[in-house]
């Protein structure tokens, strides 16, 4: 046998005429490969229950399946719950030009168990995430039937027991608990790839499967899958639509994502749910009009979202959950899902150079946050604020455009000890109704924040603004900081500062050019902006110019 060769399936008995069963003869194929190779399939409808390309005995490595692109289907029999292609093991494997269909709507449903596995203290919980507890309402992990499922109604990080929390943040869910499911993940996949090292899988189409197109890594954290994780896999170029999800994972490390094009998915386009994964890169893909979110990453650390597009997403179009160490998103685009961007109980986070357009909420979302910085974004037309910080300290904030946004341009709740600088707020509480208090920079219980060097006003003329002032405070704010910032030509006022310790230091140009009473000229007054918003006058001492 010469190493490295390559056999055709039809050679060991495969038909491709889309009614026998051609597992065992395209199994035998790739069996054949002790030494490596690739395995060809021409042009047909290859019906399967499954197949191992890390062979019958988990024992091969440096296998291609190599097809004719969409006219080489390898098609998943009608009810079975197999992956199409399944590796436990093994190194080298690439996966190319294939057509791969699995059973979802051919008589294969998703099983969804509780999407955060079992209730734990000290965890994030977003709204809609599934919980299993004991029929008692207490911790555990045991599988059992007559375990209850609760459903999340309000975002919160859990306390010591599910008992003090139910009432407050869980309804009891209908949804099947561990025992009645297959929880392991390795079922229901176009390719399921676990254990595997330095593999490719690309130019790809996978449809219609009851799980994921693709699934790199040991399933979610929450299953106990006891597999090896995948390493240094690259998932370039594939097509993917019509999936439960698109591409999925747990464990992994060193995995990249780049070019793919996942469509219609009913939940997420694209997850790792693996806070042991790390060194991953979802980047340059297409994702659209998935029934969940777009990109979704649970806890991974030292991993980047770059350079996608995400689009008409139900939920969250990039959310990011318990990502503890350095995870840049930059250079995306976002437009017309729940929110842009959202960011949730993570630390050491950049959000840099992205597009946030017509979502149903926020262009940007961060959320009991510190140490994140949000650079360079434009975030316009969104029906609530461009940029909303909540409760965060330690942030940076800077050369951010928002404008036409329905409510203000920045706004930060709960948020200390950070800056706003540079950039430009336009137009901004543009929703049918303005708010009296909607602004460049909304500012509501913050303390310790400096904000310099940016523009915020309205362009418009008269009646047409809707931006009321530049920069507001509300609630307990207090030392807020406005220094060298145009804001001119709000609706209202350029500012209204709430609090105590606020310093304003007017821009260069309100020396030189402001508005100035009728017995005074340019060149001889100073002109100082109040904490209310009005215009204080005094006499210049020409000596100091």
């Amino acid at each position: 046998m010469i190493a490295g060769a390559s056999v055709n399936v039809i050679d060991y008995g495969a038909t491709g005429n889309g009614t026998t069963n051609d597992t065992a003869a395209i199994q035998a194929a790739i069996d054949s490969r002790t030494s490596g190779g690739t395995v060809y399939f021409p042009c047909g409808t290859y019906s399967v229950t499954g197949i191992r390309i890390d062979g019958t005995g988990a024992n091969l490595t440096n296998i291609t399946l190599q097809g004719e692109g969409v006219a080489s289907l390898l098609q998943i029999a009608a009810s079975n719950t197999s992956n199409v292609i399944k590796s436990l093991s093994g190194s080298g494997f690439r996966i190319a030009e294939l057509k791969i269909q699995g059973g979802l709507g051919r008589g294969v449903t998703p099983l969804r168990a509780p999407t955060k596995g079992f209730w734990a203290p000290s965890t994030a919980y977003v709204i809609g995430n599934t919980v299993e507890v004991s029929s008692t309402d207490t911790q555990t992990s045991t599988v059992a039937a007559s375990n209850l499922v609760y459903r999340c109604i309000l975002g919160y990080t859990s306390t010591a027991t599910f008992a003090a929390d139910k009432a407050t943040y869980w309804i009891l869910s209908t949804d099947p608990n561990f025992n009645t499911v297959d929880i392991s993940y390795e079922t229901r996949n176009g390719i399921y790839l676990s254990g595997a090292t330095n593999s490719i899988i690309e130019d790809c189409t996978i449809i219609d499967c009851a799980y994921a197109g693709i699934n790199v890594g040991t399933g979610p954290v929450q299953t106990g899958n006891t597999t090896p994780a995948s390493a240094y896999v690259r998932v370039e170029s594939n097509f993917i639509e019509n999936c439960d999800n698109g591409i999925a994972g747990g464990e992994q490390s060193y995995v990249n994502y780049v070019g793919n094009n996942v469509k219609s998915c009913v939940n997420f386009g694209i997850v790792i749910d693996d806070p042991d994964s790390f060194g991953c890169n979802v980047t340059a893909n297409a994702v659209t009009g998935c029934g969940s979110h777009g990109i979704y990453f649970y806890g991974p650390d030292f991993c980047t979202i770059t350079g996608n597009t995400v689009s008409f997403c139900t939920n969250v179009g990039i959310l990011v959950i318990q990502a503890s160490v350095s995870t840049p998103i930059t250079g995306n685009a976002v437009n017309n899902c729940q929110q842009g961007i959202r960011l949730y109980n993570n630390s050491q986070v950049t959000v840099t150079g992205n597009t946030c357009r017509a979502n149903s909420q926020y262009g940007i979302s961060v959320e009991l946050m510190s140490q994140v910085s949000v650079v360079a974004n434009e975030c316009d037309s969104n029906t609530l604020d461009g940029i909303n910080l909540l409760t965060v300290s330690g942030f940076s904030v800077s050369s951010n455009s928002c404008s036409l946004n329905e409510g203000s341009g920045i706004r930060l709740d709960s948020c200390s000890d950070g800056s706003i600088v540079g950039g430009s707020l336009l137009n901004n509480n543009n929703g049918a109704v303005p708010t009296a208090t909607g602004a460049g920079v909304y500012l509501g219980d913050t303390t310790n924040v400096a904000i310099s060097g940016m523009r915020a006003y309205d362009a418009r003329a008269g009646a047409s603004k809707t931006q009321k002032y530049g920069v507001y405070s509300a609630g307990t704010s207090n030392a807020v900081t406005l220094s060298g910032n145009n804001l001119t030509a709000n609706a209202t006022a350029e500012f209204l500062l709430v609090g105590a310790s606020n310093r304003v230091t007017p821009a260069f140009a309100d020396y030189v050019n402001a508005t100035t009473p009728a017995n005074f000229t340019a060149d001889k007054i100073l002109a100082f902006l109040d904490s209310d918003g009005t215009t204080v006058y005094m006499a210049a001492r020409l000596s100091v110019w």
